[in-house]
């Protein structure tokens, strides 16, 4: 089941088009955020990119990886078939935003800020989560293998399909979070086991997670 209330992004039918790294370098100097722009096929792999943002703006087929984009706010965007694998996207704005069939081995998204954003068949395994703040996002079909989502905060929030094996859960409550369908083996908690409370997980998952509690099931 889809969040009901969770809003798309607002993307104008006409955007300008950024297809050549020149011209995306020229415009992200400037400091001001891309606005209705078609970013496509650019490669600023191990690049800096602080001040990198976008506001209704689709961002497709671009490659980020081991790049830096420090603090960068966006708003009504959608990212196509893109890789930011080790980019370090901290402390990040995301509202009414969708990843769509995105690569981010190792992506770090702590202390960001996920309000009305889509995961759609990506594959973020080994992300950084850390200490971020989640409301109407749904995590659909994707690869959180690994991840690190402690200290997080969870409202509004769907995940459906997903790979959480091994996934650092200490100190984010799950109370309220349908785990139903998703992969949950070997999920991390911190000792007193409290985020399991009210957690929504069928009883075959139920069975594997007593192993964190010490219980033996016959």
């Amino acid at each position: 089941m889809s969040l009901k209330k969770i809003t798309p992004p607002e993307i104008p039918e006409e955007l300008f088009d950024i297809s050549d790294e020149e011209s995306f370098f020229l415009e992200l100097f400037s400091r001001e955020p891309f606005d209705a722009s078609l970013i496509k096929g650019i490669n600023a792999s191990e690049k800096q990119l602080d001040g990198f943002s976008a506001w209704g703006c689709v961002v497709k087929s671009c490659r980020f990886v081991n790049s830096k984009a420090y603090r960068g706010e966006f708003y009504d965007t959608e990212f196509k078939n893109c890789d930011f694998s080790g980019c370090d996207m901290t402390e990040g704005i995301f509202k009414r935003c969708r990843f769509v069939n995105c690569k981010g081995v190792g992506i770090n998204l702590s202390r960001g800020s996920f309000m009305d954003v889509t995961f759609e068949n990506c594959v973020f395994e080994y992300v950084n989560f850390t200490a971020s703040k989640f409301d109407f996002t749904e995590f659909n079909e994707s690869n959180f293998k690994n991840g690190e989502l402690s200290s997080c905060t969870f409202k509004n929030t769907l995940f459906k399909e997903t790979n959480l094996y091994r996934v650092n859960f200490a100190k984010t409550p799950l109370k309220g979070v349908d785990l139903t369908s998703c992969e949950i083996e070997g999920i991390m908690v911190s000792q007193g086991f409290s985020e399991l409370k009210g957690a929504v997980v069928t009883s075959y998952q139920a069975s594997c997670l007593a192993s964190l509690l010490g219980l033996e099931i016959r």
